[in-house]
């Protein structure tokens, strides 16, 4: 199989950091720290709102108008 030398040193880079906190939360914290640390401007943005699209929902009798409309060749 084909291997990456960058995946892969990204991928060990990855789990040697991790392997220094007992938990997610621990974690999380450090690089919240580090990013508050950095003077780095952090950019977010506001949710987004869900699009809703509408489904027509085709009754019989429309489905039964439409069927006349198409020839069918055999």
């Amino acid at each position: 199989m084909w291997e990456d030398e960058i995946v892969e040193e990204t991928r060990r880079i990855r789990k040697e950091y991790a392997a220094q906190f007992k938990d997610l939360a621990a974690l999380c914290r450090d690089l919240q720290e580090k990013e508050a640390k950095s003077g780095r401007k952090v950019v977010s943005f506001p949710p987004r709102k869900p699009v809703v699209v509408q489904v027509r929902q085709r009754t019989e009798s429309a489905i039964a108008d439409e069927k006349g409309k198409y020839k069918t060749t055999k």
